[in-house]
C-alpha cells in the first residue's frame, strides 16, 4: 500500500472510532449518564451542548415518525408484549438515529474539538 493510501486509511479509521465515541457520549446522556453532551443536529448548526432534556425530546419526536406515525403500537408491544421482532425493530431504529446524530456532530466539528475526543 502506498503511502497516500495508507494515510486515507489511518483517517478513515480515526473518523470512525470518533463517530463511535460521539454515538457512545450521546447513549450514555439518554440513559443519564451524563447530563448533556458536545453534539450538532447537523449543518450549519454547530456543535454545542445539548442537555439531556433536548435529547429526549428530538428522540421522541423522532418515535412518533416511526412506523409511518404509528409508533405507540410498536413501542407497546416491543415494552409489554416482550415481541422480539418490534423489540428488535425499534432498538435498530433508535441506534440509526444515535449512528446519524454522530455522524452529523462528527461533521459539524471543528478539527479542535475532534481532537478533544478520547480516542
Amino acid at each position: 500500500m502506498n503511502a497516500i493510501a495508507e494515510r486515507e486509511v489511518c483517517a478513515y479509521e480515526l473518523a470512525e472510532r470518533r463517530r463511535e465515541v460521539i454515538a457512545q457520549q450521546i447513549k450514555d446522556c439518554l440513559i443519564g449518564k451524563s447530563q448533556a453532551v458536545l453534539m450538532s443536529w447537523g449543518r450549519p448548526d454547530l456543535p454545542n451542548l445539548k442537555s439531556r432534556a433536548d435529547l429526549l425530546e428530538v428522540m421522541s419526536d423522532q418515535l412518533i415518525s416511526y412506523e409511518k406515525s404509528d409508533a405507540v403500537g410498536p413501542f407497546l408491544k416491543a415494552m409489554l408484549a416482550n415481541d422480539p421482532v418490534y423489540t428488535n425493530g425499534l432498538n435498530a431504529h433508535i441506534n440509526a438515529l444515535i449512528l446519524s446524530w454522530a455522524d452529523a456532530s462528527h461533521d459539524a466539528m471543528t478539527e479542535q474539538e475532534l481532537e478533544a475526543l478520547s480516542c
